[in-house]
């Protein structure tokens, strides 16, 4: 090998070297925040435990809040992002109304589900017709629960026909 070659490659590795002590530098400025925990509050959302780098601060927040300011955002590791990421995706995904209860009223004669929206913490009392009529609400549920209200309101529509049926043969008969 001569000189000359021998010397480029010395120069070229130097250059490499020095390409990545600073990419490494900048990634270690960056990196202002880390998530030390996380937890599920009330609501069944994620809430993370943020720490500023080099201080003893924490602070709680959403990842969906997190992700939404891009000013934070840049100052996370990768690999703290892809886990905020993961986190909002999985929260997006959670059904936001769960049904928690099922009773059969006597006054109307009817099945009643107790629609839980957790974010508002309330209890909405709906009949299954009424559920299948708001789309918004009937994707809003898991797909379990979105199939008991298609049952139950498939079954209490069997209901209405054989009493309509019942009816119209009692009124020819007379």
């Amino acid at each position: 090998m001569s000189h000359d070659t021998q010397r480029k490659s010395v120069s070229e590795y130097i250059g490499w070297l020095f390409k990545q002590y600073k990419q490494a530098q900048e990634e270690l400025k960056s990196d202002a925040y880390r998530i030390v925990d996380h937890t599920i509050d009330k609501k069944g959302q994620h809430q993370l435990i943020i720490q500023i780098v080099g201080k003893s601060v924490t602070f709680k927040s959403t990842p969906q809040k997190i992700l939404a300011d891009d000013n934070i955002i840049e100052h996370f590791s990768r690999k703290d992002i892809r886990t905020i990421t993961y986190l909002a995706c999985q929260d997006l995904e959670k059904p936001k109304h769960r049904i928690i209860l099922q009773e059969f009223c006597q006054k109307l004669n009817r099945l009643v589900f107790g629609v839980k929206n957790p974010k508002k913490d309330e209890v909405l009392r709906k009949m299954p017709s009424e559920i299948s009529k708001d789309k918004e609400l009937l994707n809003s549920l898991s797909q379990e629960d979105a199939h008991l209200v298609g049952y139950a309101t498939a079954t209490e529509q069997m209901s209405l026909e054989k009493e309509a049926i019942s009816e119209m043969k009692e009124s020819h008969e007379n």
